[in-house]
């Protein structure tokens, strides 16, 4: 090791807090984002398709957390 090398800690992994599901496939993020606003709860818009040129309407449900 080099006198730069600096030792982190470990990271624990990030749990998954919603598990997405696709709503609404739009041509337009105008179209896709009035969707979403009429909806309740956890809700994104985001670029699919070819080069991005979709939209998809995605609604969260939350994901219960495992007891170990």
């Amino acid at each position: 090791m080099s006198e730069t090398t600096m030792i982190t800690e470990k990271k624990e992994p990030n749990p998954q807090r919603f598990k997405w599901k696709n709503v609404g496939l739009y041509d337009t993020y105008e179209k896709a984002n009035i969707h979403r606003k009429s909806l309740e709860g956890p809700t994104k818009v985001r670029r699919c398709g070819h080069f991005g040129t979709k939209f998809v309407v995605k609604v969260g449900t939350p994901v219960k957390e495992s007891t170990q």
